[in-house]
This record gives structure tokens, C-alpha cells and sequence, in this order.
């Protein structure tokens, strides 16, 4: 007959096996995982265009020998964009963690009733702000709705994510 230390000594490599299959299984599906879904802030730009922002970024000041001035977006709050070349946006986009965008790109807009519609990056912009004071600056683009009307009866602002085809 076993007595209490019978059992400890049977159970012990049940629950060492038991934990050693949490943490296969655990690790399998933290290494197997792909880049986490994101989301931006959009605003409304013009009738068929939105400005959005992928990262924040510092200029430091040299922005201004490579920008070309864009009219303002009309949702308030989106800073006063200036247009950008690809080699300048570039140049931040190689940071961890950083978005990387290009025109022609599609993004998924949620249009907050529920709808998406899909944008098409038409324009590289960016905003520097007073970084001297540490705030920071952002790279990202304007983007054009595909399908025409879609901005109808919607508010200024909206989210972004990658696109996914449905």
C-alpha cells in the first residue's frame, strides 16, 4: 500500500510534463505570431481624401529644403501637412517598428458606421512640429477613397488599418 508520498512522487512527473506542454505551446504560439493588427487616426482632408499619420518622427529641422506646401486639412487637429518625397520618408521608415508605407499602397478605412472603405496613398506628407520643446513630428500620407461618395454623411475622422481583401 502507498502511502501520501507515494503519490507526490507520481504526480510529480504528470505536473512537471503538464508544465513543460503550457510552455511548448506557449512559446509555439508567441514565436508563431505575426505582426500585431495596428491602427491610425484619420482625418478628412478634402470630399475624397483623408490625411493620416503612420509614425512619429524628428526632423530636426531639415524638412523644410525638401517640402512642398499642400493646402490644410479641413478636420482640425491634423497640424498643417507639407508634401514629402519617397527617398526623404525613406530615411525614417528604416526604425524598428516603423510603418512601412509607399505610394499606391491600399489601407482599410473605418468609417465609423460600421462600412469600410479602401484608400490608395496618393501623396507622402509630414508635420514638424516644436520638437525643440519635445514633441514629436509625423510622417504619413493622403489617401484616396476608391470607391467615389464613400465620405458621405460620415464625420472627419476615422481609423486605418492594413488593408485586407474580403
Amino acid at each position: 500500500m502507498t502511502g501520501p508520498a507515494g503519490n507526490e512522487q507520481s504526480a510529480l512527473p504528470r505536473v512537471a510534463f503538464l508544465l513543460f506542454v503550457l510552455m511548448a505551446v506557449h512559446c509555439t504560439w508567441a514565436f508563431g505570431q505575426t505582426n500585431p493588427e495596428r491602427f491610425w487616426v484619420a482625418g478628412r482632408y478634402d470630399g475624397d481624401r483623408v490625411v493620416v499619420y503612420f509614425d512619429a518622427v524628428k526632423f530636426q529641422g531639415s524638412m523644410d529644403a525638401v517640402a512642398g506646401r499642400i493646402s490644410a486639412p479641413i478636420a482640425e487637429a491634423f497640424f498643417e501637412p507639407v508634401q514629402l518625397p519617397a527617398s526623404y520618408v525613406a530615411r525614417f521608415q528604416k526604425f524598428p517598428g516603423a510603418e512601412h508605407f509607399a505610394l499606391g499602397d491600399r489601407y482599410d478605412l473605418l468609417l465609423g458606421n460600421g462600412t469600410l472603405a479602401t484608400i490608395k496613398l496618393t501623396k507622402l506628407i509630414g508635420c514638424e512640429t516644436d520638437e525643440q520643446v519635445g514633441n514629436d513630428s509625423f510622417i504619413g500620407a493622403l489617401g484616396t477613397v476608391e470607391k467615389k461618395d464613400s465620405l458621405v454623411f460620415t464625420k472627419g475622422y476615422y481609423a486605418v488599418q492594413r488593408h485586407h481583401e474580403p
